[in-house]
């Protein structure tokens, strides 16, 4: 029997265009009606709308598989490596302000940490925090220390929590009071702050649900088109404990939250919801300057997008018994092109605003092929050549071993490049210098030359400079094909 979740009743469903999913006509090969077997509408591929009915959602019996009633309502799940000046900090904000209005657990797995982690741990847990604690016998790798803390987890609800990240309080309350009010959901989905605990300042949300919405098995449609159309990492979540004990490997070449929302899919229905429960640092009090893995992810990571994008729908389709027709292929390659293509330009940006000036360039050539548009308004795009090819330089220096001196023969402006060519990476043991002509005196074989005048080469050669450390101004563009 399908029934509605009561709080949601409300909702009026809206009429909207096929999408390409749609179109492609999903059938069981067996099925005699046709009618019968077709997916739920969906929204349109340009951009996708959140359902917002419940109909579809088999809300019956899934409460049932939920083990028997813990005590403990939520786990917060914590993996750590070595960081333990951040563990302690998160631990101290929980000391102060988690005040649930429930029984809930700290579980933490420490992946073999060579630093004080266990003192603080222990240090917590006296003081009266609720804590469990798991130490790997050697460092498993990030994938495998989430498993842990998930099927260590001894609550109703599970929800990940980086060690140094935070928690936000009131709002971890009111998603936990609508799962108890709803306990067919197996997951809850939210954006998550982005937020300056310097400051402490929300710098926004890493992307907007735009409305709270359900989707249940049958409506995988529906979360593809959200997905892609408004560019939605399904990472923050908190699971139902039997979703998260379902959770068995760690997915390699499928981005790991598109996987798990696919399997949740086929579990229960799934919730969106607009208000976030999770900080995600930008800066921290404890390190003000630390990298973050979630931004060094999205600058390589696309073709794991790709995949768990892929893995999304085939998942799908075999829980239908059906496949993609061919006409339709083009059209969903263009939705799952479109979210990468997003992906590429953030990560381009990213890669220029680090100084990575190569691998932004890696990123333009990519995308100026798929379309010149894709890398209009990409700040920095106009400095990108002679930044790349300073760095060429740079990295060319610092590469080939027994160099320690660069010298720029007959180049104008030194005033402004050499200090250009040490933003870009040129290392400090390596003597820089410049002269009008090819210098008399300078190491034959620890020097590189970099001539602006093609004439100036058989004098060097001349003078005694190696072939191959001598190095044009026309050997460092021809092989540079930047947009004009």
């Amino acid at each position: 029997m399908r029934t509605p979740l009561p709080d949601v009743r409300g909702l009026r469903r809206r009429s909207c265009p096929r999408c390409p999913l749609e179109r492609s006509g999903f059938r069981h090969p067996l099925a005699r009606d046709a009618r019968r077997h077709r997916p739920a509408r969906c929204r349109g591929a340009r951009l996708p709308r959140l359902r917002t009915a419940l109909a579809g959602i088999c809300g019956s019996g899934q409460a049932s598989e939920i083990d028997a009633v813990s005590e403990i309502l939520l786990s917060i799940c914590i993996p750590t490596y070595n960081r333990a000046d951040f563990l302690d900090y998160l631990l101290k904000q929980a000391a102060a302000s988690w005040s649930f209005p429930f029984a809930y657990e700290i579980v933490i797995s420490d992946n073999a940490s060579t630093d004080d982690t266990e003192a603080v741990v222990r240090r917590h847990a006296d003081l009266g925090l609720p804590i469990r604690y798991f130490r790997q016998r050697e460092n498993m790798g990030g994938g495998p220390n989430v498993l842990t803390v998930y099927h260590r987890a001894q609550g109703r609800y599970v929800i990940y929590l980086a060690d140094d990240d935070l928690l936000i309080p009131e709002a971890i309350t009111e998603a936990l009071n609508f799962l108890r009010s709803n306990p067919e959901i197996c997951a809850l989905y939210a954006p998550w702050q982005l937020y300056d605990d310097i400051d402490k300042q929300s710098r926004g949300n890493f992307f907007e649900i735009g409305q709270d919405a359900v989707y249940g098995p049958g409506q995988e449609e529906d979360v593809f088109n959200l997905i892609v159309g408004r560019h939605i990492f399904p990472e923050i979540v908190i699971f139902r404990a039997d979703a998260a004990r379902r959770i068995l490997t760690w997915p390699r070449f499928c981005f790991y939250p598109f996987v798990f929302l696919a399997d949740n899919l086929a579990l229960g229905p799934i919730a969106f919801r607009r208000r976030p429960f999770y900080r995600s640092v930008l800066r921290s009090p404890v390190r003000p300057s630390r990298g973050q893995a979630g931004i060094d992810q999205a600058m390589t990571d696309w073709d794991n997008y790709r995949g768990g994008l892929e893995y999304f729908l085939h998942a799908m389709l075999r829980r239908r018994g059906a496949t993609l027709k061919v006409e339709s292929r083009p059209a969903v390659r263009d939705m799952m092109d479109g979210f990468i293509v997003e992906r590429m330009r953030v990560a381009a940006r990213l890669w220029i605003e680090r100084g990575h000036y190569l691998n932004a360039y890696d990123l333009v050539c990519r995308l100026n092929l798929q379309n010149p548009a894709y890398i209009q308004n990409i700040p920095g795009l106009d400095r990108l050549p002679l930044l790349v090819i300073m760095q060429k330089l740079a990295h060319f220096a610092n590469t080939v071993g027994g160099i320690d001196r660069l010298d720029l023969v007959g180049v104008e402006q030194t005033e402004h490049l050499m200090p250009l060519l040490r933003h870009v990476g040129l290392e400090e043991r390596i003597t820089l210098a410049a002269s009008a002509a090819p210098p008399q005196d300078a190491p034959r074989d620890s020097t590189i030359l970099f001539i602006a005048r093609e004439a100036d080469r058989n004098t060097c050669l001349e003078l005694g400079y190696l072939p191959n450390l001598v190095v044009s101004e026309t050997e460092l563009t021809a092989t540079l094909y930047l947009p004009a």
